[in-house]
């Protein structure tokens, strides 16, 4: 959660300076170093879902989670990111 506090406060400060932004969840692709190291990377993942579609209609959905963030949360802070300056919502 602290990350996505920093990153938060990052796209603030460059926000200025960006037209167009686009977030996106982690997809882990069989074959790579997190695919095959994903201790070494805290992540947690069914290897099946890997082949799932993460874009669903117009949301997206995790297909990962990590020791301190369930995939519902990790969707939830995309959705708001994507909210607040895809579209520029200062509400959110």
């Amino acid at each position: 959660k602290e990350t996505i506090n920093e990153t938060w406060e990052f796209c603030r400060q460059v926000e200025p300076y960006i037209s167009d932004w686009d977030f996106s969840v982690l997809a882990v692709y069989p074959g790579s170093d997190i695919f095959e190291n994903r201790d070494k990377y805290d992540v947690v993942f069914n290897e099946n879902d890997m082949y799932n579609p993460f874009k669903v209609g117009s949301g997206w959905k995790a297909l990962v989670s990590t020791a301190n963030l369930s995939k519902d949360q990790i969707t939830y802070f995309r959705n708001k990111f994507h909210k607040r300056f895809k579209y520029n919502n200062s509400l959110c």
